[in-house]
């Protein structure tokens, strides 16, 4: 028990440094640039698009924003892009024909 409560304390040091933030924000990036775009060739609606430009922005700013807010930026930013990814799954689900099964 003791080795757990020291564990969560070296992980909740490591999820703090500056160096955790940028490489997470590394796949995030590409995962959006890589979804979103895609996503908007077969709706054609640019709002969820501008939702996770917002939300990318925002994330990215949190880098050269006050450390002691950081945290709550990068949540709001992330937030805004998983709306923006949900918000593309539904228009995406939208388009996919009816099945009927007999």
């Amino acid at each position: 028990m003791v080795i757990g409560f020291g564990t969560a304390g070296l992980l909740g040091d490591w999820f703090t440094s500056e160096w955790v933030h940028k490489v997470m924000l590394v796949p995030v990036i590409l995962l959006a640039i890589l979804s979103l775009p895609g996503a908007y060739r077969r709706h054609k609606n640019h709002w969820p698009l501008l939702l996770g430009g917002i939300g990318l922005s925002t994330m990215v700013s949190a880098l050269i924003g006050p450390e002691s807010l950081e945290t709550w930026i990068t949540l709001s930013g992330g937030l805004l892009l998983i709306t923006a990814h949900l918000w593309n799954r539904n228009l995406s689900l939208r388009l996919l024909p009816v099945t009927r099964e007999m």
